[in-house]
This record gives structure tokens, C-alpha cells and sequence, in this order.
């Protein structure tokens, strides 16, 4: 399996009792199949330039929905060729699927649940990627033959491939090539018999392995591929090693060109180290093994890749297992299994457990010896490895009969028995179904015989009875037309009732709506115009006593911070009306979201509201410094951050203090506002974002509200993706908490 990892039909020793495994295993460059999905290493340019395109692209208001959605898609496309982590993909796939549903775009769906898959298969949730593989599959399978039905076909082949279900993976397989020739795409011709060939090298089927990878060869010479003429080399190489023909496996190591050193492409330079590595090992030439696998260490180490990494390290302690070197080995797999949480590969750790046990059992640490051979076994069998789980199942039979516990050698004697028996039978088997093909086949040749000497008179009755069958198809076509048109008036009659009823439930959650909403309206106007008629008439007296030279300059002065006190009152008041009009009465949505820095409209807000701040003796602080970017509209996320500053100013007394502050947590661009105020009890949160009566409000200085503002933040943060919470207890403050979707960068 050039992508995906898997143990190689080890050597054989002979014991009392049992022929078993005794050399190491290898991991060979089956190893990878991540490296399939995410095949193409793209230049930072070149990436920078094609996903800043598609951002400009998603950017546009303009644009129309399928656009949008392949714009989506086509990021999602970028960061999985980008190598990235699931994170990145999953984010642009998420949006694809959504809006693709709501626009009904079914190709932008099924692309959208194949991204899924690829993401899941990242994360190594393999289960969760067939399911999603398989949604897309259900739509593209009534499509024509085209790239994206190929690629599909070919990542449900691969799933199988990782999940050890050969049968179903060579189907898929079979149906990617078939797709492949269809769209006249040799490359991918190629791709699908090289993969078929890694599956029947898996299954021990050398020859119709062979068979593949030449298929495979023939076509990547023709369009002068090198580095993938170099892998089907270098596992025809592999395939001859494990079959004792060395000569062969040499001559094939000899034709694969070092090209591969120089590719783009670092998953073909560590396949090919791996699998030319494997083939000498096999010719137990170890000190070419080992200095393959060593490049593959130093290379993958400098690239960063761990699971390659893993890969070269787990190879090296088998060769120093072979050669000798106890120390080293153990030394090696104990860095394997350190890696389970961030490499977590079944392979490595029963590889390791397996190592190790032999090692320690040389070394007379019998028990734990025996323990790390018992975890070998057990992940041996619970992945279905059945030709692996025999050989250790016989191994610690003989470890048990040298340590004296008789028992537990026969019970494993046993279980060694039981897979020796299941795979002879499952050849066996193969031989009896031959057997019975050339009797069934013999016999059916002397049916036909005696089917020709009787064709004269069964063509006879054949036309009477012909006859009879018209007529009898005649009224059955007719039975089954009365009844399906009966079904279908039935049917139509049920949809069409819960039609109505259905729209009759929708009409009054909307009446229920508009009644809830125009009762607010009225209460707001009520409120506003006090609210708006006593701090106007506050600054016209004053202007009007200003003008009469009632008042000095030095009054006015005095007088001069309270009416800028109450003119931005009065203005963020207006905001949100208006804001609220908009958000409730047209149902605006969030026209312009673009990567906005959060710092700088948390420092707006603190500028525009520190004289507040100030007049009531309150300590108003917030984020300051790099910028934090989220994507949202940010006149929308202004108004949020003004509302939730003025309150948290509002219900502050003096002394007291607010903090804003935000920072970037898991893809997400965290707010929180702080106050030390009133708080609030469990009824008042309860009812806090909700449009109903007797919400009044009055601040720790008599500063009057009605909760329209926390409305509007609530309805501003859900249009731009985000959430908005709040947390308080009565007497201590309450801290306000939004989360907006990151800017990607």
C-alpha cells in the first residue's frame, strides 16, 4: 500500500513447535495514504496567488450564490493541496455545504461532503470519512464520467485501502479506472492500476500485483512521469524481495531513477527511500537499508513531517533489531510509542510492541517481554491482520512453554492453530470454487447440447405460450397503472393537507411574531419619546439661556460636559434605532464582511467613551497592540462593542471599573467585556435578549433604557456567524462574552 502503513509477510524460524514470524517487520512504503490525498506541493506563491483571488471572490457582495459556493470550494481545494491541517479545509468545506444546500447547487454538496471525508481522513476518523465520501457518492453517481466523479471514486478506494477492506477497495479502484478511460485521462488511468497493484501485493497475490504495477509503469513511461515510473520501480523491486528473487529486485532497483531526489513532491523522495530501504533489507544487505532510512529521518525531521519521520525511525530499529544493536533498537521504538497521541497509527505501536518484546525476552525480562508481545497481538487482532496475529500467536506460545506456564502456550497454540486452519481454508476455498467453476462449466457445455435437440419443439410451444403471456402482461400492466394512479391522487391529496397545515403553522408563528414585535415597537416609541424629549429640551434651555446671556462662558463650561454626555447618548440612541429598523423590519444581513481588526475598534470605543468613563470616576481599559483580525462587517461589530461599553459604563458606579479585551482562541476571535456593576439575578439573564414588555432599565446614576441595544447585539453577532453569552451574578458585575469566525489568513 504505497499510502497507507502495512507490515510486509515477514521471515519464517523454525521452533518445537511452530513456524513463525522471527525477523523483524519493516514498515514499507505502503505507508502513506494521506500522501495520496494531498498529493501536490504547492508553491507559496503560487498559493498565495490563487487563494487571494478566491477571497477577493467571496469578498464581493455582488456575487452571485454558485459563484460564492465554488469559490468556497476552490479554497477548500488550495488548502488541501497546501498540505494544511483538517482545520482549514473543514472550515471552507462547512460554508460550501451550507450555502450549497440552501441554493440547491448538488454538485457543490457533493464536493463539499468529499472535502468532509478528506478532512476526516486527516483527523484519522475513517469511519466518518466513508460516511462522507459515500453522501457525495449517492449524487454523483448519476452524474457523466468527469474529473471530480474520478476523484470521488478514487478517495473511496483509498478509505477502504486504510480500513483493510480489500474487496471493496479493489472495486472502487476498478470503477476509478474505468471513470479514468472514459474522460481520457491517462495520469489517472495510471494512478488507479498502481494502486490495484498495492492492494494485491497486500493480499499476497504477487502476479496479478505484477500485473498492475507494469499496467501502471507502461503508461507513466509513455507520458514521461519519471518520479512515478521511479515508485512502480521501486515496488515491482519490493514485490520480487519478498519472493526471494533478488536478482530481479536488484535489476528493477537499478531502473528507478534518482530523479525522485529532486521532486517537488517530498511524499514520492520518502516512498522511494522507503521502498528502496525495504528491498534491501529483505536482500539483508542493512547497511544500504540503513543509510536509506537514515536520509528519510534527516529529510523528514528537517520538513517537519512526523508520520514520515515515524515511518524511517520505526525501520532503523528493526535493522539495529537484526543487527544487534538491542540498545538502539529499544532506544528507537520507545520514541515510536511516545508519539501514539500525535502519530496515532495502529501500525507503529504494534510494530514497536512487537520489537520490543523479542528484544526484552533476549535480554530475560521474560514478563515484559510477554506483556508488550500480548499488546501486539491484541491490536493485531482487533484490526484484522490475521497472517500477523498467527505469527505472534505462535511466538508467545514458545515464550510461554520457555517460562514454564504450560497453559497459557497451549491456549496460544491453539489460537495459532485456528489462523493457520482460517487462512488455509481461505485458499482452499479458492481451489474448491476452481474445481467446481470447470465441473459447472463441463456440465453446462452438455446442457446446451441437449438444448439443441429439443429446440424444434419447444420453439413450438414457446410461441403458444407467448400468446398467453401478452395477455396476462396486458392486464397486469393495466392492475398496476390503476393502482399507481390511485397511489399517486392518495398522495397528492395527504401532501397537499399537510401543505396547508404546514402554512397554516408558519402564518401563525408569524402572526405570533409580528404581535410580539409590534407590541415592543409601540412600548419603544413610547420610551423613546421621553427618552429623546428630555435631553432635547435639556440642551435647547441651555442653548436658549446661552443666547440670552443667561449663563456665563464659565457656566456653559461647567454645564458643557454633561450635554456632550447626553449628545452621545442621544446619538448612539438614533444608531440604534435605526440599526434595529434595519436588522427587524428588512431583515439585513451582514453586507460586508471583511478581515477587521478588533484592537482598533476596541480602541475607537474606548476613545469615544472615556470622558463617560471619567465623569462617573469609572477605570476603563482594553486590548491594545498587534492587531487581532476577525471576519465580520465592522460597522455592525462597532455598534455591539459601543452598546455593551455604554452598559457596562451604565450600570458601573463610581470607582468601579470595565475591561474589554479580545484574543484569538481555536479559529475564533474572542470579546470579553467586564464590569464591576450591579449584575444581574437569574430572571433578568433569562429575559435578557428577549423583545418583551417591562425591560425598563435605569443605571446607577438614573440613566434610563429599554434593552433595544442588547437586541441589536444579539441579532448584529448572529448575521456575522458569531455568538454572543453573558455571564453575571448579582452585586459582583457581568461579563459579556461574542465569538466571530477568524480571518483566514
Amino acid at each position: 500500500m504505497p499510502d497507507l502503513l502495512h507490515l510486509p509477510q515477514a521471515g519464517r524460524i523454525q521452533t518445537d513447535q511452530f513456524d513463525c514470524a522471527g525477523k523483524n517487520r519493516f514498515l514499507t512504503p505502503a505507508a502513506i495514504v494521506f500522501a495520496s490525498f494531498l498529493a501536490v506541493n504547492i508553491p507559496n506563491k503560487a498559493f498565495a496567488g490563487r487563494s487571494d483571488s478566491l477571497r477577493k471572490v467571496l469578498q464581493t457582495a455582488s456575487v452571485a450564490d454558485t459563484t460564492r459556493a465554488q469559490a468556497l470550494l476552490g479554497m477548500a481545494w488550495e488548502y488541501k493541496n497546501r498540505n494544511t491541517n483538517s482545520d482549514s479545509i473543514r472550515h471552507y468545506s462547512d460554508a460550501a455545504l451550507k450555502l450549497s444546500a440552501r441554493i440547491g447547487y448538488t454538485r457543490g454538496e457533493a464536493l463539499a461532503h468529499m472535502y468532509e471525508g478528506i478532512a476526516d481522513v486527516l483527523d484519522q476518523n475513517y469511519d466518518k470519512a466513508q460516511a462522507n465520501l459515500m453522501k457525495a457518492w449517492a449524487v454523483m453517481e448519476k452524474q457523466p464520467p468527469s474529473k471530480d466523479v474520478n476523484e470521488l471514486l478514487h478517495n473511496i478506494g483509498l478509505v477502504y485501502y486504510m480500513q483493510t477492506k480489500f474487496p471493496e477497495a479493489i472495486a472502487y479502484f476498478e470503477r476509478s479506472k474505468k471513470s479514468a478511460k472514459d474522460i481520457g485521462n491517462d495520469s489517472r488511468v495510471a494512478r488507479a492500476y498502481f494502486y490495484l497493484g498495492d492492494i494485491y501485493n497486500d493480499m499476497g497475490n504477487f502476479a496479478a500485483s505484477l500485473k498492475e504495477y507494469l499496467g501502471a509503469l507502461k503508461i507513466y513511461e509513455t507520458l514521461g512521469a519519471t518520479n512515478s515510473a521511479s515508485n512502480c520501480y521501486t515496488n515491482i523491486a519490493t514485490l520480487y524481495a519478498q519472493l526471494k528473487e533478488f536478482d530481479k529486485a536488484r535489476e528493477y532497483v537499478g531502473k528507478s531513477p534518482k530523479s525522485f531526489e529532486s521532486s517537488t513532491n517530498p511524499q514520492e523522495v520518502y516512498q522511494n527511500y522507503a521502498n528502496i530501504g525495504f528491498v534491501y533489507s529483505l536482500m539483508e544487505d542493512y547497511q544500504k537499508a540503513l543509510e536509506l532510512f537514515n536520509r528519510g529521518l534527516r529529510l523528514t525531521d528537517s520538513m517537519g513531517d512526523e508520520y514520515w519521520n515515524t515511518v524511517f525511525l520505526t525501520n532503523t530499529a528493526e535493522i539495529y533489531t537484526t543487527t544487534k544493536q538491542p540498545a538502539k533498537a529499544l532506544a528507537a521504538y520507545e520514541v515510536v510509542l511516545k508519539r501514539q497521541k500525535t502519530v496515532p497509527d495502529v501500525n507503529f505501536v504494534l510494530s514497536a510492541h512487537s520489537g520490543m518484546g523479542r528484544i526484552l525476552f533476549e535480554q530475560g525480562k521474560k514478563r515484559e517481554g510477554v506483556a508488550h508481545m500480548q499488546e501486539a497481538l491484541k491490536l493485531m487482532q482487533q484490526t484484522g491482520q490475521k497472517k500477523l496475529a498467527m505469527e505472534t500467536s505462535g511466538e508467545l506460545a514458545n515464550m510461554y512453554e520457555a517460562t514454564g506456564d504450560y497453559k497459557k502456550a497451549l491456549e496460544l497454540s491453539h489460537t495459532y492453530q485456528r489462523y493457520k486452519d482460517s487462512l488455509f481454508n481461505a485458499d482452499n476455498e479458492r481451489k474448491i470454487q476452481k474445481i467446481q467453476y470447470d465441473h459447472d462449466l463441463e456440465k453446462k457445455q452438455l446442457q446446451i447440447q441437449e438444448l439443441k435437440k429439443t429446440r424444434d419443439i419447444q420453439a413450438s410451444f414457446a410461441r403458444k405460450m407467448k400468446i398467453a403471456l401478452v395477455v396476462l402482461l396486458a392486464s397486469t400492466v393495466l392492475l398496476i397503472t390503476m393502482l399507481v394512479l390511485f397511489y399517486r391522487k392518495k398522495r397528492s391529496e395527504k401532501r397537499a393537507k399537510e401543505k396547508v397545515q404546514g402554512q397554516k403553522e408558519q402564518l401563525q408563528l408569524q402572526a405570533s411574531r409580528l404581535e410580539e414585535l409590534n407590541h415592543f415597537k409601540d412600548k419603544t416609541f413610547s420610551v423613546l419619546s421621553h427618552d429623546l424629549r428630555g435631553p432635547i429640551n435639556s440642551i435647547t434651555a441651555a442653548i436658549q439661556m446661552l443666547n440670552n446671556k443667561q449663563l456665563t462662558t464659565e457656566e456653559y463650561e461647567i454645564l458643557k460636559p454633561d450635554i456632550n454626555n447626553q449628545l452621545s447618548t442621544l446619538n448612539l440612541l438614533l444608531d440604534n434605532v435605526l440599526m434595529w429598523a434595519r436588522s427587524y423590519m428588512q431583515e439585513t444581513k451582514a453586507s460586508d464582511p471583511a478581515p477587521t481588526d478588533i484592537v482598533q475598534l476596541i480602541g475607537g470605543n474606548l476613545s469615544l467613551l472615556g470622558e463617560t468613563a471619567e465623569r462617573k470616576q469609572i477605570t476603563l481599559t482594553g486590548t491594545t497592540g498587534a492587531p487581532v483580525m476577525a471576519f465580520c462587517d465592522g460597522g455592525q461589530i462597532n455598534i455591539v462593542l459601543r452598546n455593551l461599553i455604554m452598559n457596562a459604563l451604565k450600570f458601573t458606579a463610581a470607582g468601579g471599573s470595565v475591561s474589554v479585551q479580545c484574543s484569538e482562541v481555536a479559529n475564533t476571535v474572542r470579546i470579553t467585556v467586564t464590569d464591576t456593576g450591579v449584575g444581574m439575578d437569574a430572571e433578568q439573564l433569562e429575559s435578557l435578549f428577549t423583545a418583551k414588555d417591562g425591560r425598563n432599565t435605569y443605571g446607577t446614576e438614573g440613566e434610563r433604557g429599554i434593552g433595544l441595544g442588547l437586541l441589536l447585539c444579539q441579532e448584529f453577532v448572529r448575521v456575522n456567524d458569531g455568538t454572543i453569552e453573558v455571564q453575571s451574578e448579582k452585586g459582583k458585575g457581568s461579563t459579556f462574552v461574542v465569538t466571530l469566525p477568524v480571518a483566514c489568513p
